[in-house]
């Protein structure tokens, strides 16, 4: 396709789209340094409200444009005690005709997107008492935290038992733990994974040395070697956030790491010097990485370990469904500062009677530059499917090509061959973040014990 056709087009649809129309439609992402457009939260004390938020913003936003101060200023100070959770309801600045409006609106975004990112940076907590069946526990976490569970590999009897469970403010990934331990289960969280899965526990698992929390994330240290042929002891650590965040990037200084042993000796890192960064090869789930450090002549049983990190994050999944699909595309849905355009969609008919398709789908944000840039490979662990009229997910076959990627924008190739169905029996959905922000963390681990 020529150079930049499909950012005209969006272009094209952002200015004849009516602002009223925006209001209703499915929120994406926009990328604003570390700050974006965000997703609702209620583990961090944000309390959903009961208003029917749609309609609200739409009034508040009405009287932001009222003759009388007193009006505007109420309007506003509506907007702000909704919190965060309207976010996805303000429509785009620049669809905003009265120069007023428009600069409280931009004015709004970014307090309750600083405010978003502060609730995303800490852990989610859980608050549950009693004798519980498991299900129902897991649906109280759920419903707390925002992080979902497949609980499919378990027995239906092991739901249906219940537990007893006292958990004050307790961090979600500490709850979690709690009842694999109770229960004898493990947790996973790989790939493109969405929900914690829950697994019996397998018996010959090589048990982790040591765990703690850090915010939303869940780091364990998986091994310890004093590593005599090397000069060095060498930590591993596998390190996990809350189902509702991925993780993109962890970034630290070696500078900042110390190991200790039990008579007070400081053994430094191997390259003090160095500042290293560590991406996940999954998607963003899970990142497993190690750390070595000067070795000493005296044999080490035990450790203890400091650390400071940071991880660059995107947090929370808008679904962004596109139907009649057989109209083969040049629909767009935009919010804030980003816009998917479904440039395209076909689908042929094989000897076999099936259906091979094909969807290009185009992201374009309005915010550039090396925010943008450093953080782009994110999109190509962005989250894409049809989906049946029953609910049957059906992923692409996972050799996606980019197709164009000029002038802030992305266009993407998703094929998906060998479907039952016609593409008009399909929705399109493609799972976006809606915040990317960096979580400085510390940990500390106290009596490691060292293999020799």
């Amino acid at each position: 396709m020529g150079k930049n056709v499909f950012v005209g087009e969006l272009q094209a649809f952002i200015q004849k789209e009516p602002v009223v129309s925006l209001w209703t439609r499915i929120p994406v992402w926009v990328l604003c340094g570390c700050v974006c457009l965000t997703v609702i939260r209620t583990a961090a004390g944000e309390p959903p409200p009961t208003v029917d938020l749609a309609a609200e913003v739409k009034q508040a936003i009405a009287d932001l444009d009222a003759n009388r101060l007193s009006v505007r200023r109420a309007a506003e100070e509506r907007l702000l005690k909704l919190g965060p959770a309207v976010l996805p309801h303000l429509p785009p600045p620049e669809l905003i005709r009265q120069p007023g409006v428009r600069q409280v609106l931009k004015r709004l975004r970014i307090q309750l997107e600083k405010r978003q990112a502060r609730l995303s940076a800490t852990a989610s907590q859980v608050t549950l008492q009693g004798n519980l069946p498991l299900k129902e526990i897991l649906r109280g976490i759920t419903d707390q935290t925002e992080n979902q569970f497949d609980h499919s590999a378990l027995p239906t009897s092991l739901l249906e038992s219940t537990i007893e469970i006292d958990f004050q403010k307790t961090p979600f990934w500490k709850a979690v733990d709690h009842l694999c331990k109770e229960l004898r289960l493990r947790h996973r969280l790989e790939g493109k994974m969405e929900a914690l899965q829950l697994l019996p526990a397998e018996e010959d698992a090589a048990p982790e040395i040591a765990v703690t929390y850090a915010g939303p994330f869940r780091v364990a240290v998986t091994s310890i070697k004093q590593r005599r042929e090397y000069d060095q002891v060498r930590v591993g650590f596998a390190f996990t956030g809350e189902p509702r965040i991925r993780s993109l990037i962890v970034t630290y200084a070696a500078k900042n790491w110390n190991l200790q042993l039990p008579d007070g000796l400081l053994l430094p890192p191997e390259n003090p010097g160095a500042f290293l960064e560590f991406n996940p090869a999954d998607g963003g789930r899970k990142i497993q990485f190690s750390i070595d450090f000067v070795d000493t002549d005296k044999p080490i049983d035990k450790i203890s370990l400091d650390g400071k990190f940071t991880v660059t994050t995107v947090v929370g999944n808008q679904r962004i469904r596109f139907r009649d699909l057989e109209r083969g595309g040049g629909v767009a849905r935009r919010r804030g500062g980003i816009s998917v355009l479904l440039h395209k969609a076909t689908a042929t008919k094989t000897p076999a009677g099936t259906y091979d398709a094909r969807i290009d789908a185009a992201v374009v944000y309005d915010a550039q530059g090396p925010a943008f840039e450093s953080h782009r490979t994110w999109i190509y662990h962005n989250h894409i499917y049809l989906e049946t009229a029953e609910g049957k997910r059906i992923e692409f076959a996972g050799n996606q090509r980019t197709l164009n990627s000029d002038a802030g924008a992305v266009l993407m190739e998703y094929p998906f061959p060998n479907l039952e169905h016609p593409l008009s029996e399909y929705e399109f959905v493609y799972v976006a973040p809606t915040l990317i922000v960096e979580i400085p963390a510390t940990i500390h681990f106290a009596d490691l014990p060292v293999k020799n």
